[in-house]
């Protein structure tokens, strides 16, 4: 699936390959996984530094 064809089915809902929660077609096509998912991942990788 491209990305154009991901915004054209915006709004339906697909599973995450990772946790198997609802994502977008969107997130999918650009990160592979759910927002969370990437969220999880970015933290692990740059913890955040307060």
């Amino acid at each position: 699936m491209e990305i154009t064809e991901a915004r054209a089915k915006a709004q339906d809902p697909v599973e995450c390959p990772e946790c198997g929660g609802p994502a977008t077609p969107v997130h999918i096509v650009t990160w592979g996984h759910c927002r969370p998912c990437h969220t999880a991942n970015s933290r692990s990788i740059q913890p955040l530094r307060w």
